[in-house]
């Protein structure tokens, strides 16, 4: 896969489509195995923040990925880059 076309694509949704990632399977004894994990849908609790700040000429930005469960937002990573 061109990883380039795998970004624009997953820019606009789920990518691969769960429906397209299952018929890539051959054998179906391996399908099956992969169904058996619970995980295996086409949603997420992962969310990614980007807060931007600029004071005068400097700027700075934070990135956040977040985790919703259980009705709160946990901090996963966070990481920041003075540009």
């Amino acid at each position: 896969m061109d990883p380039e076309n795998t970004a624009k694509q997953r820019a606009s949704g789920c990518f691969p489509e769960l429906a397209a990632y299952k018929a890539g399977f051959a054998d179906a004894t391996q399908l099956a195995q992969v169904e058996a994990f619970p995980q295996l849908v086409d949603s997420s609790s992962y969310f990614r923040l980007t807060s931007v700040v600029r004071i005068g000429t400097t700027q700075f930005a934070l990135y956040s990925l977040l985790l919703r469960a259980n009705g709160r937002v946990q901090v996963v990573m966070r990481s920041y880059s003075p540009d």
